[in-house]
C-alpha cells in the first residue's frame, strides 16, 4: 500500500487563502479553515501561584478534549507537575450550561486550589459553577461569548439561551482569587466587548 501525505502547515496561508475562490457555504470554510490550522500564534505567561491542586480546562462549543489546541495545553500544564482535567462535555453541538455545569460537578474534584482555563462556552459553563458558591483559585477565559452576539452573523441558539439568563457576577467575583480575560483581536466570531 501506498501512503500519500500533505504538508498542510507548509501550504496553510495558501489553502486559507485559496478557500476565498471557493463557492463553499461559509460553514463549510469555516470549517476547512479550523481543519487547516493556520495561525498567527502567541506565547502567554501566567504566574500562577505554587499550591494549586489542579487546573480544569473547559472546552466550546463543538469541541472535544481531543481537537483544537486542548491536547497541547494539558500536556504543557502537566509538565509543571499540575493534575490536569480536560472532560468532554457533554451535548457539545448544542450546549446547555446547567447540563454542562452539573457534568463538571460530578465528575471533577474542584476546591480552593483549582485553576480553571475556558474556552468559549466553557467559559459560561465555569461562571455557571462559581454562581452556585464554588470556590477556586482562579479563572482564566479565551474568547468567552459573554454578549450573545457574534462578529459573523450567525445565531449560536444554545448561546444566546445561557446568556439570556443573565449572571451574577457580583456573586462570581467572590468565589475566585483571580480573573483572566483573553481575546484575540483576530478572532472573527467572538467580539471583544
Amino acid at each position: 500500500k501506498e501512503q500519500w501525505m500533505l504538508a498542510i502547515t507548509k501550504y496553510a496561508e495558501r489553502l486559507d487563502k485559496d478557500l476565498d475562490l471557493v463557492d463553499f457555504p461559509e460553514r463549510v470554510k469555516s470549517s476547512q479553515r479550523n481543519w487547516i490550522g493556520r495561525s498567527e500564534g502567541s506565547e502567554i505567561e501566567f504566574k500562577i501561584k505554587e499550591n494549586i491542586d489542579n487546573v480544569v480546562i473547559l472546552h466550546g462549543r463543538n469541541g472535544t478534549s481531543k481537537n483544537f489546541f486542548y491536547p497541547w495545553l494539558k500536556k504543557e500544564i502537566e509538565k509543571t507537575g499540575a493534575r490536569v482535567y480536560l472532560p468532554d462535555l457533554p451535548n457539545t453541538s448544542e450546549p446547555n450550561d446547567k447540563e454542562q455545569a452539573d457534568f463538571v460537578l460530578k465528575n471533577i474534584p474542584i476546591n480552593n486550589k483549582t485553576i480553571f482555563i475556558t474556552h468559549s462556552f466553557g467559559g459560561l459553563v465555569a461562571m455557571r459553577i462559581l454562581e452556585r458558591g464554588v470556590k477556586i483559585g482562579g479563572l482564566i477565559q479565551f474568547s468567552t461569548p459573554i454578549s450573545g452576539k457574534f462578529l459573523d452573523g450567525k445565531i449560536r441558539k444554545s448561546v444566546i439561551e445561557a446568556v439570556k439568563k443573565g449572571f451574577d457576577f457580583d456573586k462570581i467575583k467572590q468565589q475566585a482569587d483571580f480573573f483572566r480575560v483573553v481575546f484575540d483581536s483576530s478572532d472573527n466570531i467572538v467580539p471583544k466587548k
